[in-house]
């Protein structure tokens, strides 16, 4: 019996110690392989932007956060936007960022057609330790429940395994830059295709009003912004939607605060610029700043006058 219990011991008694090295060593390896992964970018996101000046904070979804380099707008401007944020994560960003720099002029918020259809909750396990309380409160789940399962995935050998198999070690390797945007690089295709949801959630034009409202409050300049988009995205939407969507992004700009620019069918860029479908590559990343900036030193010096 005694024999029998010592042996129990000495194969339970390694696996916390293995799990605790899996925790570290397998998300060392895959970001070596697949770039930083989605944790580290959005604590590094807050990191960075406490340790900057900012004057004009970028918000947005990840056609935002690849495609606009903030280098470019101007020199205190700053990357806060991340993979599929919606309005209700940019709200609460919006809000940590004023805390931060109470001070800051500008906001560029982008705008896609279909970002207002679903309530993003995949990284709340990462966006529960750096928003607040309240920001949970829109989730009927426990946040202890979605830790624990991102924690299984991370030490489960076979999650690490599949990884490993789609892992970029054969391609450039993505990287998350100190002015927030996000490189990933890639190769678009003229078959590239998705389905988008057009319809807009109650709760997410509640937060987007609330974003232009804090916006007003603190005397900032909004920008709303969509970046520009292949033919085949521009498929999943009627001509219909596309008129209704640019009357509901209208009843916002209403005075000379909050402005719209649409870009989404711009005829500068093609299959070369675009990293897949619907995201832009460094080089169309730096061209579509370049024309963000310009079209914004317009806009100041007509309101400015």
């Amino acid at each position: 019996m005694k024999e029998f219990i010592y042996k129990g011991i000495s194969f339970v008694f390694p696996i916390p110690f293995l799990a605790l090295a899996a925790y570290f060593v397998f998300p060392f390896i895959l970001g070596v392989l697949n770039g930083p992964s989605t944790k580290f970018q959005i604590e590094k996101s807050f990191d960075y932007l406490e340790s900057k000046d900012v004057d004009l904070l970028i918000l947005g979804n990840s056609r935002v956060y690849r495609g606009i380099n903030p280098s470019i707008i101007q020199e205190k401007a700053f990357n806060f936007a991340h993979d599929n944020d919606t309005y209700n994560q940019l709200y609460y960003k919006l809000v940590h960022a004023l805390k931060v720099h109470p001070d800051m002029k500008e906001v560029v918020l982008g705008v896609d057609y279909f970002q207002f259809s679903f309530l993003a909750k995949s990284r709340n396990y990462a966006y529960a330790d750096v928003l607040p309380k309240e920001y949970l409160k829109d989730y009927n789940e426990s946040q202890l429940k979605n830790k624990l399962l991102h924690v299984y995935k991370t030490i489960y050998p076979a999650y690490f395994v599949n990884k490993l198999k789609h892992s970029n070690y054969k391609h450039a390797v993505p990287f998350y830059k100190e002015n927030g945007q996000f490189i990933k690089p890639g190769k678009s295709s003229p078959d590239d295709m998705t389905e988008r949801d057009f319809n807009r959630l109650e709760i997410q034009i509640k937060y987007f009003g609330l974003i232009v409202d804090l916006c007003k409050e603190n005397d900032l300049t909004l920008y709303l912004v969509m970046p520009p988009l292949r033919d085949n995205e521009l498929t999943n939407y009627t001509e219909e939607e596309i008129k209704d969507f640019k009357s509901f992004i209208g009843s916002y700009t209403t005075d000379d605060k909050v402005h719209y620019l649409d870009f989404s069918v711009r005829h500068d860029f093609d299959l070369n610029d675009f990293t897949d479908l619907s995201h832009l590559n460094e080089s169309g990343a730096d061209a579509f700043s370049t024309m963000l900036r310009d079209d914004i030193i317009q806009l100041r010096n007509s309101y400015n006058k």
